[in-house]
């Protein structure tokens, strides 16, 4: 969790960071914008419309079965720091 910072120094701590957890908001744009590592939770979008674009996003969650669970999004966190 971070103080509040502005939007560059955010990108840069993203970029160095083993990886960003972020909801479905701007804040997971940017990390996808610099290729972070990052798992974002989706619950009332459309993962398809709204997803970063970003090959390294794991995205969890979607419109029609609401966020992810805790266990969900612990089990990809596992795996994605493998």
């Amino acid at each position: 969790i971070l103080p509040p910072t502005t939007l560059g120094n955010y990108a840069a701590l993203a970029k160095r960071a083993r990886i960003v957890i972020a909801n479905d908001s701007g804040i997971s744009h940017v990390a996808a914008a610099i290729s972070a590592n990052q798992i974002t939770l989706l619950g009332v979008t459309d993962p398809a419309r709204t997803r970063p674009w970003n090959s390294k996003a794991v995205c969890l969650g979607n419109s029609t079965d609401g966020w992810p669970s805790l266990e969900q999004v612990l089990a990809a966190l596992k795996g994605s720091l493998r």
